[in-house]
C-alpha cells in the first residue's frame, strides 16, 4: 500500500505540471484494457478509497500552505479524519505513522493562533498513541502543553509542569537537534529553578547553533547563578568572540575577572562597557527614542560606572574609584550607593573629612534605613579611633537590618578593641570570621585583639590561616614572625 501511495502522488505531480506533455509521443497505440476478475473486486475497492484518502490528504496540505486559508485547510483535516475514523477498516487503509501524520498536521492547525489548544492536545496525544516515535507529535504535545498550563498562569501546578518537562524531553530524545525544543525546555527550566536541566538545554543550543551569542550569554548567566564562575567566563569569552561589542558580555566578563583578581582584565572589559554605552547615550540624545528607553540606558551606564569604581576600590585604586564616582553624581547628586562608595574612596586616601561628609549626605539622602552607610561612617571613625561611642550607635543601627552581617560586626568588634573591651571585641569579630572565613581585614582584627589579650597562640593560629591565603602579604608576614621569634 505504500508504493501505491508513492505512485499516486507522483500521478498527481505529473497531472498537474505544465511540462508533463513534452516527453510523451504525439501518436501511440492505446494498449487493450485488462478487466478486472471477480478475485480482483476487494483490491480495485480498497485502491479507491486509498485514492480518495491520499487526493483529500493532498488537498488538506495543499490548503495548509495557503496561511490565508488555514482554516479550509483545518476543514479539510477534520473532513479527512471523520472518514477515517468512521471507517471500522481505516487502520488498514493508512499505515500508523500515516495516520499519526494526519493527525499531528491537525494538531498544529489547532495550535496555530490558538485556534483550538485543547483539540490540539488531544491530536497530539492520539498522533503519539499511533506512533510513539514522532517528534513532531511529541513537540506538538510539549509545546501545547506549555502554552496552556505555564505560560497564562501565574500559579504553580508541579504535576503539570512535571508533564511539561517530560513531553519536551520525550522530544529532545527523539531529536537531539531539535532547536525549538531545547529553547522551550531550557528557558521554562531557567524560570522554575531546574539550572541543571536549563544547562544541558542551553549547552544543546549552543552546539546546535553554535554562533548564536544570545544562546552563550544565557549560559553564562546560568553558571554565573551556580557560581561556576570558570564555566561562566568561559561562555561569556565565547559572546565576544561572536559578537565583540556586546555590553553585556564585558560587563560580565569583567565581574568574572573581579572574582579571580585579575584586576587588568577586570579593568578592560568593564572600560570598554562603559565606553559602548557612553557611545549609545550619546547616539539617543540625537536619535528618535522614547523617553523610557532613553532612561534605562542612562541607568546602565550608571550602573556600568559603579560597578567600575567597585573594581578600583577592590584593587586599591581609590583615586579612579573617586573619578568614577563623580561622574555618577554629575548626573545624580543623591545617588546613595556612590556617596557611599566616594566616601570610602577619600577613606583609603586619608582624606577623614571629605569621607565623613559624604558619608552623612548618605545617610541624609536616603529615604530609607542605609546600613552600608551607617556601618561605613562607624568604620571611619573606629579606623581614625574618634568618636566610638557615636561609632557604635551607628555599626548597631546598620546590625538591627542585618544580623548576620560578617563585614557590621566586624566593625562593631573593631570599636570594641579600640575602647578595649577585649572579651566583646573578640566575641563580635569571632562572629564575624564564622560569615567570613577567608577576609583577612577581619583576621588582622581578630589577631590584634588576641594579641590584646595576650592569647599568642591563637593569634599564630589566626595569621596562620591568614598567610595560607595570602602568602605574599607582608604585614600578616612581619607579625607572624614577631609572635613567633617572642617565644
Amino acid at each position: 500500500m505504500k508504493y501505491f501511495s508513492v505512485f499516486i502522488l507522483f500521478a498527481f505531480i505529473i497531472v498537474s505540471s505544465p511540462h508533463a506533455e513534452t516527453d510523451i509521443p504525439t501518436t501511440y497505440e492505446t494498449p487493450e484494457l485488462v478487466r478486472l476478475t471477480d478475485d480482483n473486486t476487494q483490491l480495485d475497492a480498497n485502491m479507491s478509497r486509498t485514492t480518495e484518502i491520499y487526493t483529500d490528504l493532498m488537498w488538506a496540505a495543499y490548503c495548509s500552505t495557503r496561511e490565508p486559508q488555514s482554516q479550509k485547510s483545518q476543514n479539510a483535516y477534520n473532513a479527512l479524519i471523520k472518514k477515517l475514523v468512521s471507517d471500522d477498516d481505516f487502520s488498514e487503509v493508512l499505515p500508523k505513522n500515516e495516520l499519526s501524520f494526519i493527525f499531528a498536521q491537525r494538531a498544529k492547525l489547532r495550535l496555530s493562533k490558538w485556534q483550538h489548544p485543547v483539540g490540539a492536545e488531544a491530536d497530539a496525544r492520539m498522533s503519539l498513541e499511533l506512533d510513539p516515535e514522532s517528534v513532531n507529535a511529541a513537540w506538538i504535545l510539549g509545546k501545547t502543553l506549555a502554552d496552556r498550563y505555564l505560560f497564562p498562569n501565574t500559579t504553580r501546578d508541579i504535576n503539570k509542569e512535571t508533564e511539561i518537562f517530560t513531553a519536551l524531553q520525550r522530544v529532545v530524545k527523539l531529536d537531539p537537534d531539535h532547536h525549538d525544543a531545547h529553547l522551550y525546555l531550557g528557558s521554562i527550566a531557567r524560570d522554575l529553578g531546574h539550572p541543571e536541566l536549563a544547562i544541558n538545554s542551553f549547552k544543546a543550543l549552543t552546539r546546535i547553533i553554535p554562533f548564536r551569542a544570545q544562546y552563550h550569554n544565557e549560559l553564562g548567566k546560568l553558571y554565573e547563578n551556580q557560581n561556576r564562575h570558570e564555566e561562566a567566563l568561559d561562555s561569556y569569552e565565547r559572546v565576544l568572540t561572536i559578537s565583540p561589542d556586546d555590553i553585556n558580555a564585558h560587563y560580565s566578563v569583567g565581574i568574572a575577572y573581579q572574582l579571580k583578581n585579575n584586576f587588568e582584565k577586570a579593568e578592560h572589559h568593564i572600560k570598554r562597557a562603559v565606553a559602548l554605552l557612553e557611545e549609545r547615550v550619546n547616539i539617543s540624545r540625537m536619535a528618535r527614542m522614547r523617553s523610557r528607553d532613553r532612561r534605562m540606558l542612562a541607568q546602565r551606564l550608571q550602573d556600568a560606572r559603579y560597578q567600575l569604581a567597585q573594581v578600583y576600590l577592590r584593587f586599591d585604586a581609590p583615586q579612579k574609584a573617586v573619578s568614577n564616582f563623580e561622574d555618577i553624581l554629575s548626573n545624580d547628586g543623591k545617588n546613595v550607593p556612590a556617596l557611599i562608595g566616594i566616601g570610602i574612596a577619600y577613606q583609603m586616601l586619608d582624606d577623614v573629612q571629605r569621607s565623613e561628609n559624604y558619608l552623612r549626605k548618605a545617610i541624609e539622602s536616603s529615604s530609607t534605613e542605609e546600613p552600608d552607610a551607617y556601618n561605613a561612617l562607624g568604620y571611619l571613625y573606629a579606623e581614625q579611633g574618634i568618636k566610638l561611642d557615636e561609632a557604635e550607635t551607628l555599626v548597631r543601627r546598620a546590625l538591627k537590618s542585618f544580623p548576620t552581617s560578617g563585614a557590621y560586626l566586624d566593625s562593631l568588634g573593631l570599636i570594641y578593641l579600640k575602647q578595649g573591651k577585649l572579651d566583646a571585641a573578640i566575641e563580635k569579630l569571632e562572629q564575624a570570621v564564622r560569615y567570613l572565613p577567608d577576609e583577612l581585614e577581619i583576621l588582622g582584627h581578630l589577631a590584634d585583639a588576641y594579641l590584646e589579650k595576650g592569647l599568642d597562640q591563637k593569634a599564630l593560629q589566626t595569621l596562620e590561616h591568614a598567610v595560607q591565603i595570602e602568602p605574599d602579604n607582608t604585614e600578616f608576614r612581619q607579625k607572624l614572625n614577631t609572635i613567633r621569634s617572642s617565644k
